[in-house]
């Protein structure tokens, strides 16, 4: 709790010296993240913060709790209630001083709260999703009062802020509108599996760079943020408002820490892709300091890969967007509580910001209900587990394969490939040379690949596209992870230099 408040008194300081110069100020205030309808995550401390005048005691009554504290000299105060049971009945959180001054919050409920952060795929609205039919049916059905939503409004700043101004509203078919569609789409599946208040945060802004949602002064001692920091220098001398290092985490996410949260899901990466060989570095950090700064050493943390973008390419090639979500891959293996989900099937060609957003929505509901919440089920694709050369062909093995392999019927953006035909995997021949496989699914968790002109395969690569054609699930209706067994640096398409 002390490395919190210190966190909350720095951050206040760069604000409050006007406020404690006035002496006849009695009032008190919450945090902005603290309003009528809002969520607060059960089963765990639930901190409450705000500023009062230096000295003043300070009271939060809720739930039947009274907690008091006083504010420190900056003006600054911080209480934690007890850990709290869920509950639908919205009920009044009174916040108090010795002077007389209050404020009342109406309608809190207690649940469970999720963090959505990122960039524009995140931010991206239920209103320009509904031209894909699923997410339009789900806005026929909106009206939940056990769905709560608050967006944390743009802002970016080069010093970490105290406060946000955001609102939160009962999920309806107009608040659900402007808001996250992936946050709205999670939020209601989970809120109908689990049967408790959900609070889904929305803080995320498009054309972010990781760099932006990192501490500022962690990034400028990282060395593989150094090309970063010379963007922004030049980026600067056309448009000084252009954020640079911590400038989102600063103006966004610090302002709500450390609000008790059950999870964050985390869609970015369009802007940091053709770095994917350091990404999983930066990424690796900022989950550790969210961690440490939300005091929630264990926070799940789910990821998912980018869509597919770019034009169709008929030959084999090396792709930056399938390394990089191997990259995430390899954070999954490496830092608990950290899981990703993948989306080969949820992109367009021409259009970074494709509307069917049901598509991460359910990956990621799924996956938080079976690793966070424990339920039984399949809850992800099935991922490369093994490989060896039979001859002229290549067995390739999976796990999470659920029921069995299969692949089924894909309509991607213009193109479709019939659920009789397995398309997605290369195979390789000892020139090094790909070719697209004929691929055969053999038993339930098996696939032999072959081409006529490979004799001795040594590679194989599954969705290594850019916008690939790929249609492997299992039974559940889970799109399989791309994968490849090489571990060749990226060349370029002239093999001239390596990345």
């Amino acid at each position: 709790m002390k490395k919190i408040t210190l966190f909350i008194v720095i951050a206040m300081s760069l604000i409050l010296p006007s406020f404690a110069g006035d002496q006849n100020n009695k009032r008190i205030t919450l945090s902005g993240i603290f309003k009528d309808h809002a969520v607060l995550q059960r089963d765990c401390p639930v901190p409450i913060w705000g500023t009062a005048f230096p000295g003043q005691q300070v009271s939060v009554d809720f739930a039947g709790q009274k907690k008091t504290t006083k504010a420190d000299k900056n003006g600054m105060w911080l209480l934690t209630l007890d850990p709290l049971e869920s509950s639908a009945e919205g009920r009044t959180l009174l916040a108090s001083n010795t002077e007389g001054d209050s404020i009342a919050l109406k309608d809190i409920l207690v649940g469970d709260v999720w963090l959505c952060a990122g960039q524009s795929n995140m931010r991206m609205s239920l209103r320009a999703c509904l031209k894909s039919k699923p997410v339009a049916d789900a806005h026929k059905k909106a009206g939940n009062n056990l769905l709560r939503l608050c967006t944390i409004p743009k802002s970016v700043s080069d010093e970490l802020q105290t406060d946000v101004d955001c609102n939160w509203a009962v999920a309806t078919k107009k608040s659900s509108l402007p808001f996250s569609a992936i946050g709205y789409l999670f939020g209601q599946s989970i809120q109908e599996e689990l049967a408790v208040p959900i609070g889904i945060i929305n803080g995320s802004w498009g054309g972010t760079f990781i760099e932006q949602w990192m501490q500022s002064d962690v990034v400028k001692k990282r060395a593989d943020c150094k090309a970063f920091i010379k963007k922004v220098d030049e980026r600067r001398k056309k448009d000084p408002n252009f954020s640079g290092p911590g400038g989102h985490f600063n103006g966004m996410i610090g302002p709500i820490m450390p609000y008790g949260l059950k999870g964050v899901l985390w869609y970015q990466g369009e802007g940091n892709v053709w770095e994917f060989s350091t990404y999983k570095h930066k990424i690796s950090t900022m989950i550790a300091d969210w961690r440490r700064l939300f005091k929630s050493p264990k926070l799940p943390f789910i990821m998912t890969s980018l869509a597919p973008f770019g034009a169709r390419k008929d030959k084999p090639i090396d792709s930056h967007s399938s390394r990089f979500a191997e990259g995430l891959a390899e954070v999954e293996q490496s830092i608990e509580n950290a899981w990703l989900i993948t989306i080969p099937d949820g992109g367009m060609q021409k259009d970074i910001h494709p509307p069917f957003k049901e598509i991460p929505a359910q990956r990621f509901s799924a996956m938080a209900l079976a690793k966070v919440y424990k339920k039984a089920g399949v809850y992800r694709g099935p991922v490369f587990k093994s490989w060896e050369v039979l001859g002229n062909k290549a067995l390739v093995k999976f796990d999470f394969v659920g029921t069995g392999l299969t692949s089924k019927t894909l309509n991607l953006d213009g193109h479709e490939v019939p659920k009789e035909t397995l398309l997605g995997f290369e195979i390789v021949d000892e020139g090094g040379v790909f070719y697209p496989a004929n691929a055969l699914i053999e038993g339930n968790d098996s696939v032999v690949l072959s081409h006529p002109s490979v004799k001795k395969p040594i590679a194989v690569r599954y969705a290594w596209a850019p916008f690939p054609l790929c249609n492997l699930y299992n039974k559940e209706n889970f799109a399989a992870y791309p994968f490849r067994t090489d571990r060749w640096r990226w060349r370029t398409p002239k093999e001239i230099s390596l990345r």
